[in-house]
């Protein structure tokens, strides 16, 4: 069976599959039931991991394994379905790494590997903590990292679009440098919609134009390149610099614009 890669390409998309899974799960529905020697022949996956991919796909709820007789055959979920069972695999999934994300920040084991990490920053220089993040993940994440650092000072500039994504996703970063006595100051455009995020951070709205960033301590910066939207979330960028000097000039501009407003 041949499959345009660009079918390949949506379903693993929206699936949230990888390749190998994609290519089975095809397979698969234009077989209706078949081994997994046949799948992956039709698929063009290596036999030796087809079953491991048919099992990942069953747990997902894409795939039903023929138990009765040997080989194992397999089964098609139909697409509809497939759709509802792979949603909600993610969602119990999600909940549960939720659950024991919480856990680790207060076991031991999350104090284990701060002390790891205090013991790397004492030699990191400054080029190896400047850099380029990518994507609108991994952007928030350093912000979030950034924000975390803080002891005395966090300056952040926002559009109403990054608002929205730190009161889904980012509150708690707020909340614990809040907690640890940090001052956070926010920016963000006039009529923007600022939430939750209230609570946590002395937020302004302001007209003047501003580009987006982050001054911590006065000796972190970190600039967002891109409009949120204009560019999909995938070219989001941003630049991170230990750097005070940097880091003082940008927190000057800021509060030149924070105290006019």
């Amino acid at each position: 069976m041949i499959v345009p890669k660009r079918l390949v390409d949506r379903a693993r998309h929206f699936m949230g599959t990888n390749l190998y899974e994609t290519r089975l799960w095809l397979a698969l529905l234009n077989h209706g039931i078949s081994t997994a020697g046949e799948l992956a022949e039709a698929a063009g996956v290596p036999r030796s991991r087809s079953y491991d991919v048919l099992e990942s796909l069953s747990q997902k709820g894409l795939v039903i394994i023929k138990a009765e007789g040997r080989p194992l055959k397999y089964a098609a979920v139909p697409p509809d379905q497939a759709v509802s069972n792979i949603n909600k695999f993610y969602e119990m999934t999600a909940e549960e790494r939720k659950d024991n994300l919480t856990n680790l920040k207060s076991s031991k084991i999350n104090g284990q590997l701060k002390e790891i990490y205090k013991k790397g920053e004492q030699v990191m220089d400054m080029s190896e903590i400047t850099g380029l993040v990518r994507g609108k993940n991994n952007v928030f994440s350093q912000l979030a990292t950034l924000l975390a650092r803080s002891m005395d000072t966090a300056k952040i500039m926002l559009t109403g679009t990054d608002v929205v994504e730190i009161n889904k996703f980012y509150l708690d970063a707020f909340k614990d440098a809040k907690g640890r006595g940090s001052e956070v100051k926010v920016l963000v455009p006039k009529n923007s919609e600022v939430g939750e995020l209230s609570k946590y951070a002395n937020v302004k709205q302001t007209e003047h134009p501003m580009t987006r960033g982050m001054i911590v301590d006065s000796k972190e910066a970190m600039l967002m390149f891109m409009d949120p939207d204009e560019v999909h979330h995938s070219f989001d960028a941003g630049v991170c610099v230990a750097s005070p000097h940097i880091a003082r000039t940008m927190d000057n501009l800021f509060e030149g614009v924070w105290k006019s407003e």
